[in-house]
């Protein structure tokens, strides 16, 4: 396992203006021809691993209540991975059922943040998952678990196991982030790291930070015995050169340690008006990853 590659947004859930509340119900889909053609830069600048970041971009049979007015039929989904697979590109698929009231990347699907998990949160959970997995055909699944500020330490724990439990059951190893090393975020010290510690040694683990590479969580995680990937952001800004100092620090990072791979994204949705910055960052990461 040697991921060089980037995250694709459908769509996406945070505080951040492009991707609040208040901006879905003026929300567009995503553009069709923006998103084939990010995968084809990202094919032909050396990377081999494709995330879609998916939520409610996509139309559910299983859970029609999710349509969005953005939300494309799920062969639209079904297509852009054959594309991808066609070009030699692993396709990991992404949802998020992380739990939070301020970023909301479960809203998606459970608009209410501080209700508890139930078996019935998990039916839905899962009538999604095996919708995209049937999509995407894929032996990986993001399952995002990020910034999770509403569920206890033991509730946490617990997702991250029946996440874990019901993707293997799927055949699929579970990718998640890891919120550690982060100064603002200090809730690997109580929470993140011990739900960690107790999952099987086949969850792959994404650290991300947009700022600086995290040698020592990289190597803390790899002693445990996980596949540990490296996720970094690409600062493009039009006419103005690109910034991707944040990508050179994570390439030798995971160089150094022998990490199991390094993905990038610029956090813009696959749309006309991000075209530029979308395919600038692929190419000039990719140049950077496939040195």
């Amino acid at each position: 396992m040697n991921w060089r590659g980037t995250l694709l947004h459908l769509t996406h859930y945070a505080p951040c203006k492009q991707w609040s509340l208040a901006q879905k119900p003026k929300e567009k889909r995503f553009d069709r021809k923006t998103m084939e053609d990010c995968i084809h830069a990202a094919a032909e600048s050396g990377m081999n691993t494709i995330l879609f970041d998916i939520k409610d971009s996509v139309r559910y049979r299983s859970l029609p209540k999710l349509r969005m007015q953005y939300s494309v039929p799920m062969r639209e989904l079904r297509e852009l991975a054959a594309l991808a697979r066609r070009l030699g590109l692993t396709v990991v698929p992404k949802l998020n059922f992380s739990r939070s009231n301020r970023f909301r990347h479960s809203h998606w699907i459970w608009p209410e943040q501080r209700k508890p998990d139930t078996r019935e949160t998990w039916r839905q959970a899962f009538s999604a998952i095996d919708e995209v997995i049937a999509a995407t055909k894929s032996e990986f699944f993001h399952v995002g678990m990020d910034e999770d500020d509403t569920r206890s330490p033991d509730e946490y724990m617990k997702a991250l196991l029946k996440l874990s439990s019901g993707l293997k059951t799927r055949g699929q190893r579970m990718v998640m982030w890891a919120d550690c090393g982060h100064n603002w975020r200090e809730s690997e010290q109580w929470k993140v790291a011990p739900a960690i510690d107790a999952l099987p040694r086949n969850v792959i683990l994404m650290l991300w930070s947009y700022n600086h590479a995290l040698d020592k969580w990289v190597q803390h995680y790899k002693r445990k015995g996980f596949d540990v990937v490296g996720a970094s952001g690409a600062l493009i800004r039009l006419n103005q050169g690109s910034d991707l100092s944040n990508i050179k620090a994570w390439d030798a990072c995971v160089r150094k340690h022998k990490a199991a791979g390094h993905i990038m994204t610029t956090w813009s949705k696959c749309s006309k008006v991000n075209r530029k910055i979308l395919l600038g960052g692929i190419r000039r990461s990719g140049a950077v990853m496939s040195k």
